[in-house]
């Protein structure tokens, strides 16, 4: 699975994220996200096809039709959701991103999830582990300038 805002994170960072993967099957048929719905999750696809499609309404005069267009498939390795990412980096957002996408599986699936608040409290994690870095090279940086000066005035 390539997800590219994860690309760079640690072994101990992404070992957290997975801690917080919950593995699911999704039936054939099951329509797991409408468009129009938030995105609560994300889902990385193990095993089978997921079907994405966004409806467009088309109004004629005697009736209304929905089509589906842009379809696409999401297969082994693939996943749905990547707006969370960006939803879950702010972190003043409160109002979930809203799918334009309908998601169906076409076969049965086995994938993962994770959550919305899941992924805002691992990114949060990372963000702490970050700072955490930058004050431990900041105190050990200053160590050393310590040091050099008292080698310098002895």
């Amino acid at each position: 699975m390539q997800v590219n805002e994860f690309e760079n994170w640690s072994e101990k960072s992404l070992g957290y994220l997975c801690e917080f993967l919950k593995p699911v099957l999704f039936i054939e048929r099951t329509r797991i996200i409408r468009a129009g719905d938030p995105i609560d999750e994300m889902i990385f696809v193990l095993k089978g096809k997921l079907w994405t499609y966004a409806s467009r309404n088309v109004t004629t005069t005697t009736a209304s039709n929905s089509r589906r267009s842009r379809e696409n498939h999401l297969e082994d390795g693939d996943f749905f959701g990547k707006e969370l990412i960006a939803w879950a980096q702010d972190e003043s957002s409160s109002n979930l991103p809203i799918s334009n996408k309908t998601i169906q599986a076409l076969t049965d699936v086995e994938a993962f999830t994770l959550i919305a608040d899941d992924l805002k409290h691992v990114l949060s994690f990372r963000r702490n582990q970050a700072a955490l870095f930058l004050q431990s090279y900041w105190r050990f940086r200053e160590f050393l300038r310590e040091r050099r000066l008292s080698k310098n005035q002895a």
